[in-house]
């Protein structure tokens, strides 16, 4: 075997020829035609929204092609999308009916096909629990139904959600074939929402390296109040001496939450949780920063923060 290490991007043909040992040289072989820019795709995703159709996009290294060409089905197939080579790195499959789709894309050189790669839009749904509203104030638990009705597992699946800008996603999962399960992702109760919110819901599934498949819906959802209940419990103060004081802040929200209450490594107080001491007009007498490194259910974490856990 030999491996042409610097290929010509110009001539794209290879023969053989036969020498004995007194130097006599054959005629070439026949030559087989070869172009080393002809590589396969980089990347490929498959996006579809509402009811729109899937919008398949895709990068490649580039060099001396003609273009691309799409196919309906595996590497095997043979049922064509484009007439002629795209030149465009992206093909909208106007007749997709909501079915399941493999896409298969190659570049093309006006002569020969590269190799192709594959990618499947399945026909897996998340449809939001019924009755589930957003609270202000608190961290919200939303729960969606998954369901697989394919003949085939799928793997890599996360189940984004974005509201008023901010991006939340679920831990990563796979679902059997034809299993459902439910899908929980913690979304906070931001100040800045409205009465009814605007949320986009994306199953993302990663079946390979630099494979994308996006799956897009958008729902509307009822913003109520919700709120964490903080109750200070001071001790008695003497006037030029020290005081203790204790306080419980109740999560009533559905999710978990953390507050910090030490910073780098319990050295330093918490520079988020700050106890005031006002006189009856008003005026700020004293102010002293919460400190606490260890106890129940405080962790610290890898950057050397203190953080206590409050459960719902």
């Amino acid at each position: 075997m030999v491996v042409d290490t610097h290929p010509s991007a110009t001539q794209h043909a290879y023969a053989v020829t036969a020498v004995d040992e007194a130097g006599n040289e054959s005629a070439p072989s026949e030559s087989q035609y070869l172009n080393v820019q002809l590589l396969p795709i980089t990347s490929l995703s498959v996006t579809q929204g509402g009811s729109d159709a899937p919008v398949l996009s895709w990068t490649h290294p580039g060099g001396a092609i003609e273009g691309f060409d799409v196919y309906l089905g595996d590497e095997m197939s043979d049922v064509k999308f484009n007439d002629s080579p795209l030149s465009a790195t992206n093909f909208t499959d106007h007749g997709w009916s909501g079915d399941q789709r493999t896409y298969t894309v190659r570049a093309v050189d006006g002569v020969d096909e590269g190799l192709g790669r594959s990618i499947t839009l399945p026909l897996i749904e998340a449809a939001p629990v019924e009755g589930q509203v957003l609270r202000r104030g608190v961290m919200n638990q939303l729960e969606y139904t998954v369901h697989n009705p394919a003949d085939a597992a799928v793997s890599g699946l996360r189940l984004k959600l974005t509201v008023s800008g901010r991006t939340h996603q679920s831990e990563a999962f796979t679902l059997a074939v034809g299993e459902t399960r439910t899908v929980t992702v913690i979304v906070g109760g931001y100040a800045d929402l409205e009465g009814y919110a605007a949320l986009r819901r994306t199953l993302e599934i990663q079946p390979g390296v630099d494979e994308l498949i996006e799956i897009v819906r958008e729902d509307m959802v009822s913003v109520q109040d919700g709120m964490l209940v903080l109750s200070v419990l001071p001790e008695e103060f003497t006037r030029g001496g020290n005081g203790q004081v204790r306080f419980t802040l109740e999560n009533s929200g559905a999710a978990d939450i953390e507050i910090l209450t030490a910073r780098y490594k319990g050295s330093k107080a918490s520079d988020e949780i700050l106890f005031y001491l006002e006189d009856e007009e008003g005026n700020v007498l004293a102010s002293v920063p919460f400190y606490l490194a260890t106890g129940n259910e405080v962790t610290t974490l890898s950057g050397g923060h203190a953080r206590q856990r409050g459960q719902a």
